[in-house]
């Protein structure tokens, strides 16, 4: 997956081209020729316990400004789906990382 850095100018575009709060902007991610696909909260209120994830793509036209490029797409159960893969691999994943941490310290 490609991974850039954006600015925060670049996060209130994005949202203002969707009509989101930056807080509702959970992960853009940057596809060829200056097109991106945005994972969000729908609404402006954040309950853990009723999240709806929601996506969308956008591109930018010939004058440089970011449209919306698809229909917005919700994605019921991707919160809960998060979740559970966080209970499940990160664990483990920060376990393994302590393990290194502790055997770099004692090989110094």
């Amino acid at each position: 997956m490609l991974a850039e850095w954006k600015d925060r100018t670049f996060f209130a575009e994005v949202a203002e081209t969707i009509g989101i709060t930056t807080d509702q902007v959970m992960a853009v991610t940057p596809r060829p020729h200056q097109q991106y696909i945005v994972l969000f909260t729908k609404g402006e209120e954040f309950d853990p316990q009723n999240v709806l994830i929601q996506s969308v793509w956008l591109k930018r036209d010939r004058d440089d400004v970011l449209i919306q490029y698809s229909p917005v797409i919700d994605h019921p159960g991707m919160w809960e789906e998060i979740l559970r893969k966080a209970d499940e691999e990160l664990p483990g994943l920060i376990e393994r990382k302590l393990e290194e941490e502790r055997r770099r310290e004692e090989g110094r």
